[in-house]
């Protein structure tokens, strides 16, 4: 598989109040490597808003928007999101200071964004599948 998407993920839980040893999820690295075909060739990186008004988020040039890795860079406010801006059902939320790494469904094709408190700035990679 030539230059294939790589995907690294790792979620470990651990509580010793509980007695809860170190539990771990994790994909990629150097021994699992979690790879995938490049189907599409265009992406898109950016940088910007969320306002309290659900926002499309921009996947012009994308025929098929898939892997989609977004971080809330606000230190307070969560965000939401939703496969449109019409839509009044979220599929994510995103704390203050999180990231969440998802492929999209195909049959969403313009995904909204809102910030629930106020304005929020992040940063997403939407990789075309």
């Amino acid at each position: 598989m030539a230059n294939p998407i790589l995907v690294t993920a790792a979620l470990q839980y651990t509580n010793p109040a509980q007695g809860i040893a170190a539990k771990l999820l994790q994909i990629g690295g150097t021994t699992n490597n979690a790879t995938f075909p490049i189907v599409g060739k265009n992406y898109k990186q950016l940088s910007c808003k969320a306002t309290t008004t659900a926002t499309a988020i921009d996947v012009s040039g994308l025929s098929s928007p898939g892997w989609m890795l977004l971080r809330n860079l606000d230190p307070t406010n969560p965000v939401l999101l939703s496969p449109s801006v019409s839509s009044s059902v979220f599929f994510a939320r995103i704390m203050a200071g999180e990231a969440a790494l998802f492929r999209l469904d195909s049959s969403v094709f313009s995904p909204a964004i809102v910030a629930q408190n106020a304005p929020v700035e992040y940063e997403a990679l939407i990789i075309e599948y």
